[in-house]
């Protein structure tokens, strides 16, 4: 546990839009915005998980400060939005 080896200080990835991986679109196929809805909506309903799990995790163990860094919503609007960004 890294919390008990003395870590206070924790970043933790969001997982990316994994419906918009192209091994996810070559097996599922794609939906109306390019990408497999269902593992997107997986990926969100996971994030949302660990969010969760963080806050609680900060409230009980003290002086940790740990920090969800989103890389699926950046990596989203790459995908939907290529030409902007």
């Amino acid at each position: 546990n890294l919390y008990e080896l003395g870590a206070r200080r924790i970043g933790v990835t969001s997982l990316p839009p994994l419906g918009c991986l192209p091994a996810a679109i070559t097996l599922f196929g794609f939906g109306d915005n390019g990408c497999v809805t269902r593992i997107n909506d997986d990926a969100k309903s996971f994030n949302k998980k660990v969010t969760s799990a963080a806050q609680s995790l900060q409230k009980e163990l003290s002086g940790l400060k740990l920090v969800i860094f989103d890389i699926y919503t950046p990596f989203y609007d790459l995908v939907q939005n290529p030409v902007k960004n």
